[in-house]
């Protein structure tokens, strides 16, 4: 049984998916976690979930965590929480950046996928016909091809896209999406740590 955690990207969630190469992968229902509120709830959510999973701790064998780009202090809750049932239980961990866990959300294979960053630039990576493009792009440095997309982007960002972008809007539930992203769960024990995609700007006060 894997936990499975998301503090990363819009919907954060925690989940627990079953899957081995002995076993049909199965998952149990995601529950949500308050927005704003993750470091308040994150675990008592995980205590209900392994409740109505009728899962123990002790039952878990590897932690699954989406390491980001996303917010400064959600993502770190995420991923301390992520790390401290693994080093706690001793059991293996391991993370997916943003991109992979919407590649593993369609059956699409040409697409980019776009995180909004700050008011002129968003994260893209690239899949397929498009996988050269990658890294923190300006809108103006987009494709002016027509391209299907989907990802974690505020309104305003969607609306500045190039005319020709698609979103792709048929996508896995987070946990179909779980079960497929934990198929690929490489073992490690190493403690896995943020990425923002940029470093946090840090400014001093106004007064």
């Amino acid at each position: 049984m894997i936990l499975c955690i998301n503090t990363a990207i819009a919907e954060h969630h925690v989940a627990i998916a079953a899957c081995g190469h002995t076993a049909r992968p199965q998952n149990f229902a995601a529950l949500p976690l308050p927005a704003g509120r993750e470091s308040e709830t994150i675990l008592s959510v995980i205590a209900d979930l392994l409740k109505k999973a009728g899962v123990k701790p002790s039952d878990l064998t590897g932690v699954a965590a989406i390491t980001g780009p996303g917010g400064f202090t959600s993502l770190r809750i995420g991923l301390t929480v992520a790390n401290t049932f693994a080093h706690e239980f001793k059991i293996p961990i391991v993370g997916f950046h943003g991109d992979e866990w919407f590649a593993a959300r369609t059956d699409e294979t040409d697409f980019l996928y776009l995180q909004s960053m700050n008011r002129e630039e968003i994260y893209t990576k690239g899949f397929g016909k498009s996988k050269n493009i990658a890294g923190i792009l300006k809108f103006l440095d987009l494709p002016k091809t027509p391209t299907l997309f989907l990802g974690n982007l505020s309104a305003l960002h969607k609306n500045r896209l190039p005319k020709n972008s698609t979103e792709i809007k048929k996508i896995k539930s987070p946990d179909g999406t779980w079960t497929a992203l934990c198929q690929n769960f490489q073992k490690t024990n190493d403690l896995l740590l943020p990425f923002y995609g940029k470093e946090p700007t840090i400014t001093k006060a106004k007064r």
